[in-house]
C-alpha cells in the first residue's frame, strides 16, 4: 500500500487510510445518570399541557382581536357610505 499522503492513491487506499486514521464510532448512547422516568413523564405532561393552552389562549386572543378589528372597519365604512 502507499503512504497516506501520496496524491496517487486510489479511493479504496483513500478510505481505507481515512478509517484507519479514525476511531470507530458508538452507535449506542448510555441512559442519562438522572433519568427517572415516571418523574420525567410527569413533567413532559405537565409542560405539554401548558404550551397547548398557552397556544390555545393565543389563538382566542388574536381571534378576538381580529374580530374587534373587523366590527371597527365594518362600523367605519358604512358611516361613510
Amino acid at each position: 500500500m502507499r503512504l497516506a499522503g501520496d496524491p496517487h492513491l486510489t479511493s479504496s487506499e483513500r478510505i481505507r487510510s481515512a478509517r484507519a486514521a479514525s476511531p470507530p464510532v458508538r452507535l449506542s448512547a448510555a441512559p442519562a445518570a438522572n433519568d427517572n422516568y415516571r418523574t420525567h413523564s410527569a413533567w413532559r405532561r405537565v409542560v405539554a399541557g401548558g404550551m397547548a393552552a398557552l397556544f390555545a389562549a393565543s389563538l382566542i386572543l388574536v381571534g378576538l382581536v381580529c374580530v374587534t378589528r373587523a366590527a371597527e372597519l365594518s362600523t367605519t365604512t358604512s358611516s361613510k357610505n
